[in-house]
């Protein structure tokens, strides 16, 4: 009888935790459970300090994602600190009241305690402390914001402003403006590429074979490219396939901005996350990227990225100095960019989509003496009529970012993944092999994420497949890596191959 009480209490915490999934309630918070977040590597990032700290003047730890931290800040469960972050699952109301820097983490031995986690800048956190309240979390961080002299804080004197205001603030203020394009006046971008040719490329470079950026998320030139391609916030990724419908996409960033609980949570993480109390336009273009538009804090939204400019620079420079490169797949623009960078003579490439080609031929009148080359059109059909001594490029991986829905796109023309790999990879891949000169190189930016295994997509070993059978030999793969880390088993591959000489 006590084994079927049992059972029946158990089914009966479980139809409650249902119904309060379904309403929309914390049901882990009301009652008391550790509930366990969705997978989600930024609330990975910050689950990562996990010093238990009673005392508000706990000495602060630095948690850069710019440079590897000397040893891990968590603790073994049984020391009874803190395991998982609670998922934010708010309400309107607490979205705008909650206190800022302020996470909830369950407790392995008794009530959730509280960590205040301050940004000084993007990618670098500090963390003050665990705390038993929220308050005593709160005082930690403003504690820290006014050594930043920041202006908005948990509890403000005299002078200062409250972070619910600021918020509602800025949210009003970005609802009247609309969406915070980049600037697209003559003069920012001639400066901008100014500011970008002082840069010594060649600091990318941390070994012979692997690359690193300060911050991979926002790369020197990125906002340059992106202001010759404003539709690039409307463009969404896909996050799985349904059956009946098809790919089912993820909210583009103007769709996260449109929604009241997407803009408001960019706003948000602007300060919380990225260190920037004044919530500027450049920062919230990337939140936007981020998040989606639903009232969880859990990512998913579309982050778009670009090929890092400064990256492609420094390949260029060291595979192809004063030569010509041919891109098969140009994109947004980052390899053309960093072509220009890296001192290349002529630069090739083909587009299919018709707003992203007029975006690269804007951009490439900016560039001079660079010499350019663009065609509009799908590299599949495209034969190169020079030599070149690279042909470097990042191909879409599928359907995995819905460009456009012009018949060029390959993922349109060729809606299967066999046919995209018979019909696309394939005679792509071997055309860029023909334009190779004896002794050029051949270098892709490709990986494979679970996610594409299983659409039944292994890009990777597709695209080493045909080189190999192409007869190219490859060299050492390059890496770059990921903010924070010199761990080259957590970077992205960019793979060589060399075509024999003669």
């Amino acid at each position: 009888m006590a084994k079927r009480g049992t059972c029946r209490c158990w089914v009966a915490l479980l139809l409650l935790q249902a119904i309060s999934l379904h309403f929309g309630l914390d049901f882990a918070k009301r009652v008391g459970m550790p509930r366990r977040p969705k997978s989600n590597p930024r609330a990975r990032d910050r689950a990562a300090s996990l010093l238990q700290v009673d005392s508000p003047e706990s000495i602060p730890t630095t948690r850069s994602w710019n440079r590897a931290p000397a040893k891990s800040l968590r603790l073994p469960a049984d020391k009874g600190c803190c395991s998982f972050r609670v998922k934010r699952h708010w309400r309107w109301r607490q979205m705008i009241e909650e206190p800022l820097g302020v996470y909830e983490f369950c407790n392995s031995t008794g009530p959730p305690r509280f960590h205040a986690i301050f940004a000084s800048a993007p990618g670098e956190e500090e963390f003050l402390g665990c705390f038993r309240t929220p308050r005593d979390a709160a005082v930690a961080w403003d504690r820290r914001a006014r050594r930043a002299e920041w202006p908005v804080l948990n509890f403000p004197v005299d002078g200062e402003e409250e972070g619910p205001t600021l918020l509602q603030d800025r949210f009003t203020f970005y609802r009247s403006k609309g969406f915070p394009y980049p600037p697209t006046s003559a003069a920012w971008r001639r400066n901008q590429l100014q500011d970008l040719l002082k840069l010594n490329v060649t600091g990318v470079w941390r070994s012979q074979w692997m690359l690193q950026l300060d911050d991979l998320q926002r790369s020197p030139g990125d906002e340059l490219c992106w202001s010759f391609h404003p539709h690039s916030f409307a463009v969404s990724k896909t996050k799985g396939a349904n059956k009946e419908m098809g790919p089912v996409k993820k909210p583009s960033a103007l769709e996260t901005f449109s929604s009241n609980a997407g803009l408001m949570k960019s706003l948000r993480t602007c300060l919380e996350r990225c260190g920037d109390p004044a919530c500027s336009p450049e920062t919230l273009r990337g939140e936007c990227k981020f998040h989606d538009d639903s009232m969880i804090f859990q990512g998913g939204g579309s982050w778009i990225a670009n090929f890092p400019a400064t990256v492609a620079a420094a390949i260029y420079q060291r595979f192809a100095p004063g030569g010509v490169v041919y891109d098969a797949c140009a994109g947004w623009g980052g390899r053309l960019l960093g072509a220009r960078l890296g001192g290349v003579r002529k630069y090739i490439a083909c587009e299919p989509s018709s707003k992203t080609f007029a975006g690269l031929e804007e951009l490439s009148n900016l560039l001079s003496p660079l010499e350019v080359e663009l065609h509009r059109c799908g590299s599949e059909d495209f034969d190169v009529e020079e030599e070149v001594d690279v042909a470097f490029t990042s191909p879409p991986y599928f359907n995995t970012e819905w460009y456009s829905d012009e018949r060029t796109q390959s993922h349109v023309r060729f809606p299967t993944v066999e046919a995209w790999r018979n019909g696309f990879l394939q005679p792509m891949l071997a055309k860029m092999v023909t334009a190779l000169r004896p002794g050029g190189h051949l270098i892709l930016s490709v990986t494979t994420r679970r996610a594409h295994r299983r659409s039944g997509l292994d890009l990777e070993g597709d695209v080493h497949q045909i080189v190999e059978e192409l007869g190219l030999v490859q060299e050492p793969t390059l890496t770059m890596l990921k903010t924070g880390t010199d761990n080259g088993r957590k970077g992205r591959p960019i793979f060589v191959w060399k075509k024999a000489a003669g």
